[in-house]
Parts: structure tokens; C-alpha cells; sequence
């Protein structure tokens, strides 16, 4: 199912860019290599989108643990992050050579001529959603129904299955509220990169790994101490491991180096991001329309 997700999405990354590449470059379409109207606020605004783009971190571990081996899951990464990578690039490169500055709104998909290809484009589109919907949904369901109504995840009897399913419905509808409140869609992807995707995506697994290389080493040289405390020779020549600390996973400063840089870029994204999603929401609900005034958007495909 993932991968015919990916396959989907591929699919309709390459009908937007070939309509772009065929209608071509306008003449007074311009694509500076700074936008004249940059500001602090809107760099960190559309630099928590990125960060929202890569933001998969907190469904990995749900996704392992319905594996029979979750040791093949590093193959995702492997896979899935080139082509990632490859796919953004390439989509904003081309949108911002042939659109412009006008790459952002309404959206590729929503400047397509109406002929079949767009169409097809946004019928691939919404199956694509759809898929990460369902896929989400599952594992947040399941992780909402341990702590509300535990005896409702793996029921089998119809009242619970019932009241499962009904705890999925609620859910659909908060997220179905949540999703039409605001006009313009994109700017609640931002809002939500900046103050959520950073420090739960980037921020918390570093601290997470440092944390858990501080309990490997207290353990490792708890364990030392144990073997340490053998009479000499009965260990079988592993007196010499005891000895040189082999076990122990020290923290370079490269990679100390890395993580601090790590915290503070998702800080101040976290801080200036929020702050201008949330100037731009209120800004633009005059022209959007007020709360629930839904507005074409194509936030997956906006360049």
C-alpha cells in the first residue's frame, strides 16, 4: 500500500512538471535567487514546510513494531529519503524556474488547464492523501484507544469493535474540523511544522540517543565493576575487556557538535516559525475569508 503511495505521488509530480515544462516560461516571470520581499519571519515560515516534508519520525516506531523483523525497516531510509530528497528538489527547481515567485499559491495542480491530465493528476492526488490518512489514522486510533478504552483495541466482540470504531469516527471528525478551521491550508502545514514536526521529529531523538548512550555506558560500567569484582583468571581472559571499557559507546564531538547544532536551528525555527505561521493566518484571513471558508490549495504540490 505504501509503496503504491509513493508510486501515486511519483505519478503526479511528473504530469504537474511536464504541464509546467509544456506551457512554459512566461516572459515576465521572474525567479531571483533571493526573493525581494524575504523577511526573517517568512524564511523560518517556509522553512518549517521542509521541516513538516520530513517529519515521518514519530510513525517509525509504530511501523516497527508491526514488523516480523524490524531490523529490514533502516531499508526505508535507504529508499525512501533519496527519492525524497530527489523529488523535492526537483519539483521546487522546476516550479520556481517556469512560475516564479507565483509558485507558492494557489498551487501547481490548481494552474493546470482543466483537460484530462489534471484530472488525473488530482484524482492520483487525492488517493494519496487518502492512503496517509488511512495509514496515520490506524496508528494514532490505536494509540488514542490504549488509553481511553484499552479492552477496544483487540476486541471481538461487537460492542467493543463498535466503540473502536466510534473512537475512530471521533477522531475523524476533530481532524475534519481542525483541517476546514483555517482558509488556506499550507500556512497550517507551516504552523504545525514549526511548532510540532522540529521538536518532535528533530529535537526529542536526539535526546533520546543521547540519553540512551548515558544508560548503555552506566550499565556497561555497572557491569564492569560486577566482573571486576571476579577473582582474577576465572573469567576466561575477558579480564582485558573489563579493563579497556569494550562495551562502552562514547560520544564524539562531532557528533556533540551536530546535535547542538541540531537544537538550536529547530529552536529558532521552532520560536520565529510559529510566530510568523500564526502573524500569516491572521493576516490572510481577510482575503481568504473568515474561519471555515475553505480555499483551493494545493499544499503537497506548491512549489
Amino acid at each position: 500500500l505504501c509503496f503504491a503511495n509513493l508510486v501515486l505521488l511519483v505519478g503526479v509530480v511528473v504530469i504537474v512538471l511536464a504541464s509546467v515544462a509544456i506551457r512554459g516560461r512566461e516572459s515576465q516571470t521572474s525567479s531571483p535567487a533571493i526573493a525581494e520581499n524575504l523577511t526573517v519571519g517568512s524564511f523560518f515560515s517556509g522553512f518549517s514546510n521542509i521541516l513538516y516534508g520530513y517529519a515521518g519520525h514519530w510513525l517509525y516506531f509504530e511501523l516497527m513494531a508491526e514488523m516480523r523483523s524490524p531490523i529490514e525497516f533502516v531499508k526505508v531510509f535507504v529508499v525512501n529519503t533519496p527519492v525524497q530528497l530527489f523529488t523535492y528538489l526537483l519539483t521546487a527547481g522546476v516550479a520556481y524556474y517556469f512560475v516564479g515567485s507565483k509558485a507558492g499559491s494557489p498551487g501547481l495542480v490548481e494552474e493546470m488547464p482543466r483537460d484530462v491530465w489534471y484530472q488525473v493528476a488530482s484524482a492520483a492526488l487525492f488517493l494519496h492523501v487518502v492512503v496517509v490518512f488511512l495509514v496515520k489514522s490506524v496508528v494514532l486510533t490505536r494509540f488514542l484507544a490504549l488509553y481511553v478504552a484499552p479492552a477496544c483495541v483487540d476486541g471481538r466482540t461487537i460492542r467493543l469493535r463498535l466503540a473502536y470504531a466510534g473512537l475512530a469516527l471521533a477522531m475523524l471528525a476533530i481532524e475534519c474540523i481542525v483541517g476546514l478551521l483555517i482558509p488556506s491550508f499550507s500556512l497550517l502545514l507551516g504552523l504545525i511544522g514549526a511548532l510540532f514536526a522540529g521538536p518532535i521529529s528533530y529535537l526529542f531523538p536526539v535526546l533520546f540517543y543521547v540519553g540512551a548512550v548515558r544508560l548503555h555506558d552506566r550499565d556497561t560500567s555497572q557491569e564492569g565493576l560486577s566482573m571486576a569484582a571476579v577473582p582474577q583468571g576465572s573469567l576466561d581472559g575477558r579480564d582485558s575487556l573489563v579493563s579497556s571499557g569494550v562495551g562502552r559507546k562514547q560520544l564524539g564531538v562531532g557528533q556533540l557538535l551536530g546535535f547542538a547544532l541540531i537544537a538550536s536551528l529547530v529552536a529558532v525555527v521552532a520560536a520565529i516559525g510559529t510566530a510568523s505561521g500564526a502573524v500569516d493566518i491572521v493576516q490572510q484571513a481577510g482575503s481568504d475569508g473568515p474561519l471555515f471558508a475553505c480555499k483551493a490549495d494545493s499544499g503537497y504540490l506548491g512549489g
